[in-house]
């Protein structure tokens, strides 16, 4: 059983965080990281340290490159949302990953980690019981983390299920037909599996400095939602721990509040720097 993870490098994603991801997933049989040349938006890349990109293989053996423009992944910024821009970058990561047969893709991106010993456990144990009873793709949930690796998004526990974390797509078959629609949501064939097991994607989707938060959101897939800017004034600059509503979206009740968290993390987060 062969299994791979798709990841992307974008103008918001620090040289560490981009090392860091890959040592993360150092024991899959590939780890495909992608690189458009252009934000979501449709704007050019800032920030980007392609020499850092080009060396990956550095930091794990596993690691293929993978270059993006709008003719190979069929992008056309004059009617995509920057969401289905994100789409069809992933889709045509599944198309490389079955060329290369490949049997399960991960959904894990550059901000998302695991721990080492539950990674094992879910390649192991979850994997081959996800085959046998005949799920095609599976769920996980986040721990969703805010301005550093000790400060944890709070749900609210009103418009989520019970634990309260939010559950991302994680994995998917790749024999089945599962296509990306909009970002990490999915067009289902078949039955989707949960883990309801202890196992968690480490989140740092905002363990980011104030400029890599300003880049990502005004060019990533949620871009155009609502007035970025003004949420990054009001709830990313002005944080503190009274701040509620921090979701940036039409949503923003989704992450109630952030609190400080003091319980484990993937190894390769305990020294890490914004």
């Amino acid at each position: 059983m062969k299994i791979c993870r798709m990841m992307f490098y974008s103008d918001y994603i620090s040289d560490e965080q981009l090392v860091k991801a890959v040592q993360n997933s150092s024991h899959l049989d590939k780890c495909y990281v992608g690189f458009y040349s252009k934000t979501w938006t449709g704007e050019k890349h800032q920030k980007i340290n392609l020499n850092l990109f080009n060396n990956l293989s550095d930091y794990s053996k596993n690691v293929r490159l993978v270059y993006f423009n709008e003719e190979n992944a069929k992008i056309d910024h004059s009617f995509m949302h920057p969401m289905q821009v994100d789409a069809a970058c992933r889709n045509y990561l599944i198309e490389i990953a079955k060329s290369d047969r490949q049997d399960i893709m991960i959904m894990q991106d550059t901000d998302e980690f695991i721990i080492q010993e539950e990674y094992e456990k879910i390649i192991n144990e979850y994997f081959p019981a996800m085959i046998e009873f005949g799920f095609n793709c599976c769920a996980m949930k986040w721990k969703n983390f805010w301005k550093n690796w000790r400060t944890i998004l709070e749900p609210n526990i009103n418009t989520l299920s019970d634990p309260p974390f939010e559950w991302t797509n994680f994995a998917m078959m790749l024999n089945s037909n599962i296509k990306f629609t909009s970002s990490k949501y999915i067009k289902q064939d078949g039955n989707k599996s949960s883990m309801q097991q202890e196992w968690y994607l480490y989140h740092g989707s905002f363990v980011l400095s104030d400029e890599q938060v300003l880049n990502k959101v005004t060019t990533w897939g949620h871009s155009k939602d609502i007035d970025m800017l003004n949420w990054y004034r009001e709830k990313w600059l002005k944080w503190d721990y009274e701040t509620t509503d921090l979701h940036p979206s039409e949503n923003p009740h989704h992450w109630l509040k952030a609190v400080p968290y003091d319980g484990p993390l993937p190894k390769e987060l305990i020294d890490y720097k914004v």
